[in-house]
């Protein structure tokens, strides 16, 4: 919820950092829905320069992982109301 300039990026490393772990083996640690549309809004919120297209960039990775067969990371409507909006 933080309005810090560098908000959307550290909480992006976040989430990497999450995907780095689960694809090492830690099966506990799995980025979720909700992972991916905190992430979307911290972009969408931001006032920094692509953050419009950074924010579609991380749903557009949201679906591909899906598509890719990982269960509970399902975009949902808010996630394309997100980038929308």
């Amino acid at each position: 919820r933080s309005r810090e300039n560098d908000a959307p990026k550290r909480a992006e490393a976040i989430l990497q950092h999450m995907e780095q772990l689960n694809q090492q083996g830690h099966e506990d640690i799995r980025p979720d829905t909700i992972s991916y549309n905190a992430v979307i809004n911290a972009w969408a919120k931001s006032r920094e320069k692509g953050a419009a297209q950074r924010a579609e960039a991380i749903l557009n990775h949201m679906v591909k992982v899906y598509e890719g067969g990982r269960e509970g990371c399902c975009p949902d409507v808010q996630s394309f109301n997100t980038v929308i909006d």
